[in-house]
């Protein structure tokens, strides 16, 4: 299953900035740069804590060894709100921190905390984190759904044209609901000529993996019986054959990430800090969420 929060990857510069008010002029020195722990994971109701990324950030004008990248010596816990505490080993192979003995049983409304404490340049730096992991309850309904062999903008539901949607049970303690979704197996060849926007192959052949990957993130609709709804738009569609959509209902640290981290300049051109819920010296998310995943297959 693949983590939607691989898609939200970003890249960290100096987290002190200095811009002249509206003009969108910035002005960074090694002076602004200040070491900081970056953190990128989720936790998941009675799933292994096993992909918790910790990094660091580096100075402008720096080449960076991403083969080094990872700190690999830090000192990982998570914790839960009795004091029951794993503290996390660091995996070579999939450079991640992950739980060895499962101390913890990840549930769902309950608060868990993440501390850290790494060596970055010759400091000691520690953060802390905490997320309150949404209520049981979110499920894909797959017969209630969009799904299966859907032709390309020929599929009608009621007679009106529909795209692949996916009908979800909503949790409380949701603060969105996030779909990623994927092409599978697909080569220049499933290319839709005849999209919705006339996009040519030769500009989806230079960004493949940017066209037969989305996300969408929502506030969704009611559609009775305690259910909700949220539509794929076709624009998001540019091949043929089956997609992998895993839909997520996260916490409010997921969800602030997700809307600020890519857009961190106002429209007056003063930069902004992404929201990052991360206390001390770190950056980055720690939150939790619950997923499901589900699949369809876009036919001529």
């Amino acid at each position: 299953m693949k983590r939607f929060i691989e898609l939200v990857i970003f890249v960290v510069i100096p987290s002190v900035w200095m811009a002249s008010c509206g003009e969108g002029v910035v002005q960074v020195d090694q002076s602004t740069y200040a070491p900081k722990i970056v953190i990128n994971g989720l936790i998941y109701p009675d799933e292994r804590i096993d992909r918790i990324k910790i990094t660091r950030n580096f100075p402008i004008n720096t080449t960076i060894n991403f083969d080094a990248e990872p700190l690999a010596d830090a000192l990982v816990i998570v914790s839960d709100e009795n004091g029951m505490a794993d503290t996390l080993v660091y995996n070579p192979l999939l450079r991640y921190f992950q739980s060895q003995f499962q101390k913890l049983r990840i549930g769902g409304g309950k608060t868990y905390q993440l501390q850290v404490t790494a060596e970055i340049d010759g400091r000691k730096l520690s953060a802390r984190s905490g997320t309150t992991v949404p209520q049981r309850g979110f499920k894909i309904n797959e017969e209630l759904s969009c799904l299966g062999y859907i032709p390309y903008r020929r599929y009608y539901v009621g007679g009106l044209l529909a795209s692949p949607c996916i009908n979800f049970n909503p949790s409380e303690g949701v603060a969105f609901y996030a779909i990623s979704g994927t092409a599978m197996d697909v080569e220049l060849s499933d290319f839709i000529e005849q999209n919705m926007f006339g996009v040519k192959k030769d500009i989806v052949e230079e960004n493949f993996n940017a066209f037969k990957n989305f996300s969408i993130y929502t506030v969704p609709t009611q559609t009775g019986s305690g259910t909700s709804k949220v539509d794929i738009p076709w624009w998001y569609i540019y091949f043929y054959g089956r997609y992998r959509v895993t839909m997520y209902a996260g916490d409010i640290n997921f969800y602030h990430f997700f809307v600020t981290h890519r857009f961190v300049q106002s429209f007056d051109g003063n930069l902004r800090d992404p929201l990052f819920h991360i206390e001390g010296d770190g950056i980055g998310l720690f939150g939790s969420a619950i997923r499901d995943t589900a699949f369809f297959q876009i036919i001529p």
